[in-house]
């Protein structure tokens, strides 16, 4: 068994210059794979931080809008949903972004003073802001990243906001962020009496989340719509779809591109050794261990890929993490799904692309291969 696996490694070493050059193309797609997968696994658990805030069962965004940070619920809205029957306390927040020094994407959190201690914001220096004030208090990932301490400034939108204060949740976009006084940043933004989400907390009386969402969507008519989990996150933003699609599409690319390079790479190592097959043939080798040996060279070149390709795959997100901006918005998610499809892609490339030749291997006679030049 042994000097059958030094026979498989010994053919696909003989043409190393191939054989490398097929790994790295088969790797780079299992790279892109891994890459994504681990963004969006990370993205979707900030979503879903972001849906259950502090206390909230759910929160309530505007209905059919291309783009969550462009949600506006008005001031008669928020006073409807306080007033809905089951409701505990519904909460509103303003989303705002501004540009940084070496943040792009630096996001502030508009809310009320009263109602920071639903957020479960815990402050680590400091004090919260004072409403009216231009006052934030900032994450401490931002305040790391941007090189800030309390009594330092932060312009925003040609105003200075004074720092008082640092403060952390656990979620990597609010930590990468800051919270402002709701009323400074509508008047900032131009939104008077608007806010991004709602963060609703029920009653006791509540028991099933479920139907109470329901019958309060269809209380405002699909003009407002309740997100309980990640996957209700695609009603008000496609860029969670998007994502998920490209994945799914570059996953099948890798198989098909993947499985022609194998094809190619094996099928040219079969014709070079027909000789040798024939050879092999003729001193009793039966088809099976011809079909084995030709698969086995195939398989080892998917399993070489895959350990190449997630290598590569974990160094690309190492390299983006360096960078603030995704720090802000991002928490890697190395769950055990995204390399399970890794393999699975490899795998598939690997089988796919060696079986034709594996099955071409084995229909040489030992005469005509033996005659063949």
């Amino acid at each position: 068994m042994l000097a059958f696996a030094a026979l498989i490694i010994k053919n696909l070493w003989r043409r190393k210059s191939r054989t490398i050059l097929t790994v790295l193309g088969i790797s780079l797609g299992i790279a892109t794979i891994v890459t994504l997968g681990i963004i969006t696994g990370g993205l979707s658990n900030t979503m879903e931080k972001i849906i259950k805030t502090g206390e909230a069962d759910f929160t309530v965004a505007q209905g059919d809008v291309a783009d969550f940070s462009f949600s506006s619920i008005t001031r008669d809205q928020l006073k409807e949903i306080r007033a809905t029957p089951g409701v505990k306390s519904a909460i509103g927040v303003l989303l705002g972004f501004v540009q940084t020094p070496k943040n792009p994407m630096f996001t502030l959190f508009g809310i009320d003073r009263r109602d920071i201690g639903a957020i479960e914001a815990d402050l680590t220096r400091g004090r919260f802001f004072d409403d009216g004030k231009d006052e934030l208090v900032i994450g401490k990932i931002a305040a790391k990243n941007l090189d800030l301490k309390i009594g330092d400034t932060l312009p925003v939108r040609g105003k200075n906001f004074q720092i008082v204060g640092i403060f952390q949740t656990g979620n990597p976009m609010q930590d990468g962020g800051g919270l402002v006084p709701l009323a400074n940043l509508q008047k900032m933004d131009k939104k008077e009496n608007q806010v991004t989400m709602v963060l609703v907390k029920v009653t006791d009386k509540v028991t099933d989340i479920e139907s109470f969402t329901d019958k309060f969507e269809k209380k405002f008519d699909g003009d407002l719509t309740t997100l309980a989990s990640v996957e209700d996150f695609s009603s008000v933003d496609s860029g969670m779809e998007i994502m998920d699609f490209t994945s799914t599409a570059i996953s099948v690319l890798a198989v098909v591109i993947g499985g022609i390079g194998v094809m190619n790479t094996v099928m040219m190592s079969v014709f070079e050794r027909t000789r040798e097959i024939g050879i092999l043939r003729a001193v009793g080798w039966k088809k099976r261990r011809v079909l084995t040996m030709i698969l086995g060279e195939a398989f080892l070149l998917g399993v070489l890929s895959i350990g190449v390709g997630i290598a590569i795959g974990l160094g690309v997100i190492h390299f983006i993490m360096t960078y603030p901006v995704a720090q802000s918005f991002l928490v890697p998610d190395y769950s055990f799904k995204i390399f399970e499809r890794a393999v699975l892609v490899g795998v598939l490339v690997s089988i796919g692309g060696g079986l034709y030749p594996a099955w071409r291997a084995t229909r040489f006679s030992p005469a005509e291969a033996l005659r063949y030049e």
